[in-house]
């Protein structure tokens, strides 16, 4: 009889185990843990049965304060959807202390979310520190690869095949292409105040000798107006939103990090067309059509212009101009750039746009990798990016015509309090949404297009005509261990920025020319070659891994 009730007791205990055995798999299986054979897709309704998982994130940026995972209806969504919730806390600097802390304590969060071309990106990567997502995915989400834009991963891998850093706004151009209404040419424009316009006469203004004669005029017949000429993006000369590089690009040249036929790679500041855009600006200066307050005027100076109709052409992107006057009555209409006879004008489109401004990674220490990668891969899925870009469907958007459309309720908290917005709502808020791969905003011009005031659309219209694909200028982007080249960069590009003053405000045509070169020299000096090379061997590294 013992015998037989042992025996019962141990039949009782196996079919107890396998029991619990198969209802713990079941549950694994939905919650997506980290063995392979039981990892499962996100993105399922927390009523299902997944299982609720608490990750930890580090942002190494200030970025805006928040209410917290879970006090809005954005990241509540998320855990209910994907059983994730997320501990978020953000640096107070811009110089990595307190990640490299976590670094030398081994105290690493989950997720790190890195600023792009950081120096802090090379030492996670090279030294063991992050999980290669490729390899994740691999394992874990191989159905990722199908909705992860072309390109990306060999853009951001490196020489091992290994990419560990997702990068936001890396468009997927078939589908930003696809999209109508898209500009494409980004924010860049030229608006010209129209009330002033019209009382010089209205004189053409199709070619840049044109547009000085109407300079001219304004410094004529309305001698009250301070700026005839207005650069919108003085203080960044490698952006292309500076009057100088907008000019060069009018005269022929290409983007700030310009490729040579033989696949070299150097800064445009040395391309003729660039010179041709300094000499330009600073014979309008020697001609007092440039006021040199250009380089000082305060944010309060520049709306008191800006009301009082003291500026007549403003290069760069508009909105400062919109945030100040509004788009009803506006008079900063904008209008076809002035052209060089026998040069086609070409603007960079943001269609192409690598992204990576913001970067984000899984670490070794990851409490579930795979639950992480699956997240991940929910973040950039169509149904991840309406989420964390748009909020909660017939709340905040509704979806008509395949696209979607800002409700009106959210389109005034919008206009009224971006902040509260992100807050109250959890939309677009970067302390949860990562990765946002560009169409969030791209999707927005379907109805812009449809529905916007002429005056809001009438920018991306007149530029669209002159955008180009120009992907591969940003494939000279310096590998994560060129920490060198990185360094010589920022000085390069500082020294650049502190050049301008003494190259726009000669005195003379000689003396520009001697600022001019003597910041060519300062460059050399700082390491120019040495960072050109990097440049090109980056480039022809990716050219290289894309022909593949």
């Amino acid at each position: 009889m013992k015998g037989l009730k042992k025996t019962f007791y141990i039949f009782v205990t196996v079919i107890i185990i396998i029991g619990l055995c198969l209802l713990s798999s079941c549950n694994i299986n939905k919650a997506g843990t980290i063995k392979e054979e039981t990892s499962q897709g996100l993105g399922v309704d927390a009523k299902d049965g997944i299982l609720p998982i608490t990750f930890t994130a580090f942002i190494d940026r200030p970025v805006s304060a928040w209410n917290g995972w879970g006090n809005d209806p954005v990241t509540k969504e998320v855990t209910r959807r994907t059983g994730v919730s997320v501990t978020v806390s953000s640096a107070t600097t811009t110089d990595s202390t307190k990640l490299s802390a976590m670094i030398a304590t081994d105290n690493l969060p989950d997720f790190i979310i890195t600023r792009g071309k950081s120096p802090i990106q090379n030492v996670l990567s090279e030294q063991g520190y992050l999980l290669a997502l490729n390899q994740l995915m691999d394992q874990y989400a191989p159905e990722m690869r199908k909705i992860v834009p072309k390109d990306l991963i060999g853009l951001y891998s490196n020489s091992e095949g290994n990419f560990y850093f997702y990068p936001d706004r890396f468009y997927d151009v078939d589908r930003v292409l696809s999209v109508e209404g898209y500009a494409g040419a980004g924010s860049t424009n030229i608006r010209i105040n129209l009330t002033l316009y019209e009382k010089i006469g209205k004189p053409p203004m199709a070619t840049l000798d044109e547009y000085k004669e109407a300079l001219k005029l304004i410094k004529t017949l309305l001698p009250d107006v301070q700026f005839p000429i207005y650069d919108g993006n003085i203080v960044m000369p490698h952006h292309n939103q500076n009057l100088a590089q907008f000019l060069n690009r009018i005269y022929g040249g290409t983007d700030t990090k310009s490729i040579a036929n033989d696949d070299t790679v150097h800064l445009n500041f040395k391309d003729e067309s660039y010179l041709k855009a300094i000499q330009y600006i600073n014979n309008l200066y020697r001609e007092g059509l440039f006021n040199k307050e250009n380089f000082t005027i305060q944010s309060e100076q520049f709306k008191e212009v800006i009301n009082n109709d003291k500026l007549f052409t403003h290069w760069g992107p508009g909105w400062p101009i919109d945030s100040v006057r509004g788009t009803t009555d506006n008079p900063y209409w904008p209008i076809d750039p002035p052209q060089v006879p026998g040069i086609q004008l070409k603007i960079k489109s943001q269609a192409y746009s690598i992204g990576g401004g913001v970067c984000t990674s899984i670490s070794k220490s990851c409490i579930d990798p795979a639950r992480a990668i699956k997240y991940l891969e929910f973040m950039i899925s169509d149904e991840g990016q309406l989420l964390f870009g748009w909020g909660i469907e017939n709340k905040d958007y509704t979806y008509e015509e395949n696209y979607p459309r800002y409700t009106q309720s959210a389109s005034d908290l919008m206009s009224a309090d971006w902040d509260k917005y992100n807050r109250e709502v959890g939309a677009y808020n970067y302390n949860s949404a990562w990765i946002l791969n560009g169409l969030t905003d791209v999707w927005a011009s379907y109805w812009y297009a449809k529905t916007a005031d002429k005056f809001i659309m009438e920018p991306g219209r007149i530029m669209k005509k002159y955008a180009v694909n120009e992907r591969l200028n940003d494939l000279t982007v310096l590998p994560l261990g060129a920490v060198d080249e990185i360094l010589i960069e920022t000085q390069i590009f500082e020294l650049w920025k502190n050049s301008l003053p003494s190259m726009y405000l000669a005195e003379t045509e000689a003396q520009c020319m001697t600022a001019y070169n003597d910041f060519i020299n300062k460059a050399e000096k700082l390491g120019l070659n040495k960072l050109e090379q990097a440049y090109t061997e980056a480039y022809r590294n990716v050219k290289e891994k894309l022909s593949k």
